[in-house]
């Protein structure tokens, strides 16, 4: 994920396509199979990758909430293991907690109900 940090978004443009994707995909896979473990398809990989990605980021979210409750309650139990941590830094602080400088829109919810009858 160091050498190809666009895949880190699977996000695809212009200049970085489907195409492109899965060969860096399968090169990583072919490196990921000469280490003892699991032995995944490209597919099974990055999906392996987006689990790990989408679970680190929920766990840090938690954590962060936790930390801004006010006080009274037991201590979070939850930790960010060192793997945590290097995804935490390889996809970046703006993944996870959004751009600073750009204020979120207020959404208002009306809720219609329906009645079946």
């Amino acid at each position: 994920m160091q050498k190809h940090p666009e895949l880190q978004s699977g996000k695809f443009s212009a200049t970085f396509t489907f195409k492109h994707a899965q060969k860096l995909w399968e090169k990583a896979t072919d490196e990921l199979h000469k280490i003892p473990g699991a032995v995944k398809s490209w597919k099974q990989w990055r999906k392996t990758w987006q689990d790990i990605r989408s679970s680190t980021k929920a766990k840090n979210t938690l954590i962060k909430k936790h930390a801004k409750q006010t006080g009274g309650g037991p201590a979070s139990n939850q930790v960010l293991t060192e793997i945590d941590q290097n995804v935490l830094a390889l996809i970046g602080s703006t993944v996870v907690e959004g751009h600073k400088a750009i204020q979120e829109s207020n959404v208002q919810f009306v809720s219609n109900p329906c009645y079946i009858v």
